[in-house]
């Protein structure tokens, strides 16, 4: 059995599932298989995601109802449109469901020939650059990047990095990364720096492998919708994001194929 990720988690494996049984949509197992693979980041406390034979993945992002002032109701916003955020505690998981199907697309330059620099993290998701490269155009050289490098088809709108490993708080999180290089028969070069478990600790200008992430959002409650409005909200980076069920290209999106031209970050181009 995998060895949980976080101190807070430690208790999960003793927690009835009930109440999360009475939710629509599949509930928090901690990765038990098929969902086995892990990010190696704090990514891992609200996804389970397993590794297709192609070196996609797919699985679910996960949700539980909020109380901000703890007055034990939970929140709504709006027209009583309830209220969720990511599942990261042991107190979240009795409750915690899947907010979203996910389908996610290797950018592992080992792989497909795709790379991601971090830019920067404020308070929300961390800001990645596709493809950069250095580029020389009307006399000018600057930093660029490369929308070719998105994955088409499809629409991916979230790049989230891999790991060797990392630490958070004094536990280890493991990383699957293995598994994707035994698939393909390759060596994945992870910079040192990529071996963080949060956005806050990632340095600009780091190259890190990863997938881009493509969400559908799903209905979260058992009841059918009062009105053709949003279903419900997602808390995230201090905003209240309102969602319908369908395809969601509004909630997770991080990254760009053209950065600002006054970045500092330099990148830290380990391939030709």
């Amino acid at each position: 059995m995998r060895k949980l990720l976080l101190p807070a988690l430690a208790g999960l494996v003793s927690l009835t599932v009930a109440g999360a049984a009475m939710a629509a949509g599949y509930n928090w197992h901690d990765h038990k298989n098929p969902f086995t693979w892990l990010f190696g980041n704090h990514i891992d406390t609200h996804q389970q995601l397993k590794l297709n034979n192609d070196g996609t993945l797919s699985g679910f992002f996960y949700v539980h109802r909020l109380d901000l002032d703890g007055d034990e109701v939970p929140d709504t916003i709006g027209e009583n449109i309830p209220l969720y955020g990511h599942c990261t505690k042991p107190e979240d998981y009795p409750t915690c469901q899947a907010g979203w199907n996910l389908v996610a697309y290797p950018c592992i330059y080992e792989v497909n020939g795709c790379t991601a620099m971090f830019l920067y993290h404020k308070h929300d998701h961390p800001i990645w650059l596709i493809g950069p490269n250095i580029r020389t155009a009307d006399g000018e050289t600057f930093l660029d990047g490369d929308r070719n490098q998105v994955p088409q088809p499809g629409r991916p709108t979230h790049f989230h990095w891999l790991t060797r490993g990392s630490t958070h708080e004094g536990t280890t999180l493991p990383s699957t990364i293995a598994d994707v290089e035994n698939l393909f028969g390759v060596n994945i070069y992870v910079d040192p720096r990529c071996n963080v478990s949060t956005a806050e600790a990632l340095t600009p200008g780091v190259i890190c492998p990863g997938y881009f992430l493509e969400l559908d959002t799903r209905a979260v409650s058992s009841e059918p919708p009062t009105s053709a409005g949003p279903e419900w909200a997602f808390r995230h980076g201090g905003k209240n994001l309102l969602l319908v069920p369908g395809p969601d290209m509004r909630t997770h999106i991080n990254y760009v194929t053209s950065p600002d031209p006054d970045t500092t970050a330099t990148p830290s181009l380990p391939y030709p």
